[in-house]
């Protein structure tokens, strides 16, 4: 069960485009459901909404929108959706987690991003609006 969908016991899978979606004991099952998870909910708004302004800060601050930006941007929006996050977490992860290993191997940080962008890929679709300020 997440917000685009919801397995029934009797009538088989729920959409939320459907008019079933909307009926009193469905949103009241809904509800309960999500209480539970409330508090983490709001503080992943929170995080999303930090992310979104730290990638418009990056954007502005480098003059350039690089592939890295369009996925971050894109796992930014799947993040808000219960199968979406765990894909963003994922990349989140293997990004970070790529960054780290190359610190201790190599003595610096790049991350999967940073390869995409230094790619002949990255370096061919990379969008260049103005210098840099930094």
């Amino acid at each position: 069960m997440n917000e685009i969908w919801h397995v029934t016991k009797t009538a088989g899978t729920s959409y939320f485009w459907q008019a079933k979606w909307q009926n009193p004991g469905a949103m009241y099952h809904r509800a309960n459901q999500i209480s539970k998870v409330k508090n983490a909910r709001s503080f992943s708004t929170k995080l999303t909404k930090v992310g979104g302004a730290l990638l418009v800060a990056d954007i502005a601050l480098s003059g350039d929108i690089k592939p890295s930006h369009v996925i971050n941007g894109i796992m930014l929006g799947m993040s808000t959706t219960g199968v979406g996050s765990i894909v963003a977490g994922a990349w989140f992860i293997a990004d970070f987690g790529t960054m780290g290993v190359n610190y201790l191997i190599n003595g610096e940080s790049k991350g999967l991003s940073d390869m995409i962008d230094e790619s002949s890929l990255g370096k061919d679709t990379t969008i260049k609006m103005y210098e840099e300020l930094y």
